[in-house]
C-alpha cells in the first residue's frame, strides 16, 4: 500500500480483479453507469438552447453560458432536483 500510495481496500480490489481477470482486467478502462437525467429529446433541446440562445433569454443577467448557469436552467426548465 505504501509503495503504490493507496488504501487497503483499493489494493484488495486490485488483487481481486487481477485474480479474476488477469492483467487485462487491471488495465481495462473503468466505466461507471450513471443514469441519465435528461432524455434524448431534452438533450437535443439543450443543445439547441446552448447554440442558438443566450442566458438573457432565460432572465439571467449574463451573455455567456457557464456550467452553473446551464445547471440552473436545466433544473428550472425540466424540474430536476439536482443536476
Amino acid at each position: 500500500m505504501e509503495i503504490v500510495g493507496c488504501v487497503e481496500q483499493t489494493l484488495i480490489s486490485w488483487i481481486d480483479i487481477y485474480l479474476e481477470k488477469g492483467l487485462a482486467g487491471l488495465i481495462a478502462p473503468i466505466t461507471h453507469q450513471k443514469p441519465q437525467k435528461l432524455n434524448p429529446e431534452q438533450k437535443q433541446q439543450l443543445k439547441t438552447m446552448l447554440l442558438e440562445q443566450k442566458p438573457t433569454d432565460y432572465e439571467i443577467d449574463r451573455y455567456i453560458w457557464t456550467g452553473k448557469i446551464i445547471g440552473d436552467v436545466i433544473k428550472t426548465r425540466w424540474n430536476l432536483e439536482s443536476y
